[in-house]
């Protein structure tokens, strides 16, 4: 059996000039002459890198097209420079004829990209490989946030094993979760944080692995810029599903992103599917189609947002389709892409308010926030005057016991005048500090109503004023309690034992 002679360089840019205007297809050649397709593959990459042929679009049925360049015709020309190119020599541009590199084409008239430049673009992504950079960082911040929330709940001596399987409530509020009840006190950030905080160990295992199986094909699609814009949106469109369906539920995980990823690589193969061989889309979207139908199974488990990754899909296709018109409109279109994106998180957040104003679900999240408002602002209340009533408690029986009742069970003639005056000062001072610290007690109104609040005010104007009539019965030389004073002095031992037992309850 004959070897099948392979085709020399010279011979492919014949092919090329014959087919001129209209690309040559080397699968239809490979057919006609009985030359294996594979074995064409490396001369023709020669003669691309060397700027004699560029790669048309590709054809359905017909295969990758490609078609001959200024330089390439120039080189058909030249006897001596066909030498060389068929002897294997790398030609440069005096070899040419000085004809220099085929520029890249230029935009139309309107800004928008070719059908040459659009395909070399999407070519290029899937024939050279670039270094990632966005996917290893988006990797990386989301496990240092899991790393910071482990390290928290280590410091807090909470049960490690069980952190990793389920985490804590209160450290995934502090490291970036999101709920109803975060977003009506205005910690709007967090539809964007809540994609980097993980629910337990398996739950980061599993989005970490989608995101680096997923990450660099559609990096590479995109852009580590544009790709890195998708994983965003799509976080922050997922959050904003979930919120919408379910604002009672505390929402955690880099899902909806990834879907948001996942879905934008898709809708990359469909609109370029012009630019890309038909086996390379099959195969693609064969495979992304399996795993989005994984993911939609996925979706129906208890726990899971269903809401969250629908919403992070839909948003990663919306969002590609306006990216790839930013990156091959026109000048006007991109303008507009980059204000509509500029938007979004607007939309979302508007949305989201209205939502808060018509839904009732929002109105019984507000009303459980009142109430452990009310609840916090008594806490700190109590934290802040407890120490003071007991100080004003001490003195006021220290001044009452050992320098007041003393003296005015003393005939008139008998008290010690210094003594008076001391007890007069210290009265004075006690009232004053009185005044300087519930000063500084800043309550809401409803916090006002409270029984303890209440039963702390009695108090301490019942104090304030039986202080104010020991002063003056000092001052004025009385010499015996009255009706008024005996019935100051039972208020406020009153009022004292019965906010004791407030804060006992």
């Amino acid at each position: 059996m004959a070897d099948t002679v392979l085709p020399t360089p010279e011979s492919l840019l014949r092919q090329c000039a014959s087919a001129a205007p209209s690309p040559w297809f080397p699968s239809e050649f490979a057919e006609t002459t009985g030359v294996p397709r594979d074995s064409l593959d490396g001369i023709l990459n020669t003669l691309r890198v060397a700027g004699l042929i560029n790669i048309a679009d590709w054809v359905k049925g017909r295969g990758q097209g490609y078609s001959l360049t200024d330089a390439g015709r120039e080189v058909l020309r030249s006897p001596s420079l066909l030498t060389k190119l068929n002897v294997g020599k790398r030609l440069s541009i005096s070899d040419r004829l000085n004809v220099e590199e085929i520029p890249a084409p230029q935009r139309r008239d309107d800004g928008s990209a070719t059908a040459y430049e659009r395909g070399e673009v999407v070519r290029d992504s899937l024939l050279h490989p670039k270094r990632l950079e966005a996917t290893p960082w988006l990797i990386v911040l989301n496990l240092t946030v899991f790393v910071v929330s482990l390290g928290i709940a280590i410091f807090r001596q909470l049960p490690t094993h069980l952190f990793l399987y389920h985490s804590d409530p209160r450290i995934l509020i502090e490291t970036g979760a999101v709920s109803g009840s975060l977003l009506l006190q205005g910690d709007w950030w967090r539809l964007v944080t809540c994609c980097f905080v993980h629910i337990g160990l398996l739950h980061l295992c599993v989005n970490l692995y989608s995101l680096w199986a997923l990450g660099p094909q559609t990096e590479q699609a995109w852009g580590k810029t544009r790709f890195t814009v998708i994983y965003l949106f799509a976080g922050i469109g997922g959050s904003w599903a979930a919120m919408m369906t379910n604002p009672n539920t505390m929402l955690a995980g880099a899902s909806g992103a990834i879907w948001g990823v996942q879905t934008s690589l898709m809708t990359w193969l469909v609109l370029n599917r012009a630019h890309i061989p038909q086996d390379i889309i099959s195969r693609s979207l064969r495979v992304l189609f399996i795993i989005l139908f994984l993911n939609i199974g996925v979706s129906f488990i208890p726990g899971i947002s269903m809401a969250g990754h629908f919403g992070g899909g839909i948003v990663g296709v919306v969002v590609s389709i306006l990216l790839n018109i930013q990156r091959f409109g026109s000048a006007r279109q991109r303008a507009v892409v980059v204000a509509v994106l500029a938007c979004f998180p607007a939309i979302a957040v508007v949305a989201l308010l209205n939502a808060m104003e018509r839904d009732p679900r929002w109105g019984g999240i507000a009303q459980v926030n009142e109430i452990r408002e009310k609840r916090r602002n008594l806490q700190e209340f109590q934290q802040a005057v407890v120490p003071i009533i007991r100080q004003i408690q001490r003195e006021y029986t220290r001044i009452a016991e050992g320098w007041v009742d003393v003296l005015l069970n003393q005939p008139l003639a008998n008290r010690d005048k210094m003594k008076v005056l001391e007890a007069i000062r210290q009265i004075d001072q006690l009232r004053a500090h009185m005044v300087e610290e519930t000063e500084q007690l800043d309550l809401d109104e409803e916090v006002k109503l409270a029984p303890l609040v209440q039963k702390t005010d009695q108090y301490l104007n019942s104090t304030y004023e039986l202080l104010g009539e020991m002063s003056h019965r000092l001052n004025e030389g009385l010499d015996a309690e009255d009706k008024k004073l005996r019935e100051l002095r039972r208020d406020v031992k009153r009022f004292f034992t019965e906010w004791e037992q407030l804060l006992r309850k």
